[in-house]
Order: C-alpha cells, then structure tokens, then sequence
C-alpha cells in the first residue's frame, strides 16, 4: 500500500496516490516479493523504469515510474546543486 508521496519524486511523477494498493511489480506479484527484493526494487541503483500494477478504488491501473537521484528530483524544482548543499536557483552559487 502506497503510505506516502512526496514532491517531487518519481512516484509524484507517475500519478501514484496514498491509498494505493500495489499488485505488481515488472510483472512479478507483490505476494512473490521478498521484503529485501521490494527494498532494491523501490531504491534501485540504475535508472530503469519500474513497472506498476496497482488497485485504486477497485479498479486496477498500471504506471511507469522512473527513478532519479534526488540531487535530479531537486534541481527539476529550481534548486541548484553547490559544492556544499542544494540551494534555491535565485541564490548565488556558494
């Protein structure tokens, strides 16, 4: 079940919602999926889309999510990446 979607993530991206509940993923039933498995499904190291099968409401739907680092996440919402830290883009770079 989807607990949480923050700004801006890949999930925000793909249109999940709270409440979601997730069937499948890349094909492979939730039920098939050791809980060490999902964690390197959902923080995964590459940038291969993952494929969702999720229930809303009783209906099912499918997504494509697309991972990215969060210094990316960032810097699509005006941040600008420093030496240091990520700063507001109307900042000067430190």
């Amino acid at each position: 079940m989807v607990s949480r979607v923050s700004w801006p993530t890949p999930a925000f991206d793909a249109g999940l919602h709270v409440g979601d509940s997730i069937l499948a993923i890349n094909g492979k039933p939730i039920s098939a999926i050791s809980r060490e498995e999902l964690n390197k499904l959902l923080v995964p190291e590459g940038t291969s889309p993952l494929m969702l099968e999720i229930s809303r409401l009783g209906k099912k739907r499918t997504f494509t999510v697309r991972p990215v680092t969060q210094r990316k996440a960032e810097a699509s919402i005006g941040r600008k990446p420093t030496k240091s830290r990520l700063v507001p883009q109307a900042c000067p770079a430190s």
